[in-house]
């Protein structure tokens, strides 16, 4: 009976210690300050951190590209580029009669050309020849430039004097590029030449004549014949 209940005390002694070391330990240990939550690079940034960013880079404004430069006859001798788009998709065709105003400058920014509400025939070349083609591609209403090359300007010979069928012509020197800003102000179809009174088919047939000679003197032989 006594062996029992010296084995159950210390047993009893036992588990006190037990108790007391889990105490000591308990009491020994430092609570851990808590840690903050540091920023991964591949966290989401906070609605602050968005605002903070979109006012240090403030977004710039989007611009409609500018128009590409069409090269009319691929060789770069010929190129145009809308500088207005036109309210019709109309486009003049050969032997239509066309309204246009336009300013003729040379690479130096000179006025070399200038007129207002001209009426030409397409494909007539009553104006230089660049301008002529370039004519065809334009839609009613369209300011167009269009950068001439000597060859579909005035060449090798240029302009020395105004001639009678372009008064207000200055002089344009040998071998000049010529840039034309012009606007295709209206169209419309040639009406049947039987139907023009006498007077009418004179002038047009004089106008023809004028321009013919011009060529010619110029020795455009292929131009004064069209």
């Amino acid at each position: 009976m006594d062996a029992e209940k010296s084995s159950s005390s210390s047993f009893e002694d036992l588990s006190n210690l037990n108790e007391q070391e889990r105490a000591e330990l308990a009491s020994s240990v430092v609570s851990e300050p808590a840690q903050t939550k540091t920023p991964v690079s591949g966290d989401a940034p906070t609605d602050q951190e968005q605002k903070l960013e979109s006012e240090s880079n403030p977004k710039t404004e989007e611009t409609e590209p500018e128009s590409e430069c069409m090269d009319i006859l691929g060789n770069g001798t010929l190129l145009k580029k809308v500088l207005q788009k036109g309210h019709s998709e109309l486009r003049p065709e050969s032997k239509d009669l066309v309204t246009i105003s336009y300013t003729g400058r040379l690479d130096d920014g000179t006025v070399v050309e200038e007129q207002t509400n001209l009426v030409v025939q397409i494909d007539d070349v009553e104006v230089v020849q660049g301008l002529d083609m370039a004519l065809k591609l334009m839609n009613e209403g369209e300011v167009a430039e269009v950068i001439v090359n000597p060859r579909f300007a005035y060449g090798e010979i240029g302009l020395k004097d105004p001639t009678e069928l372009d008064p207000v012509i200055r002089t344009v020197p040998p071998n000049a590029t010529i840039t034309y800003t012009v606007t295709l102000v209206s169209m419309r179809e040639e009406s049947d030449i039987e139907a023009r009174t006498y007077t009418s088919r004179k002038e047009i047939g004089n106008k023809k004549r004028l321009r013919g000679n011009y060529w010619m003197k110029r020795q455009e032989y292929n131009l004064a014949i069209q």
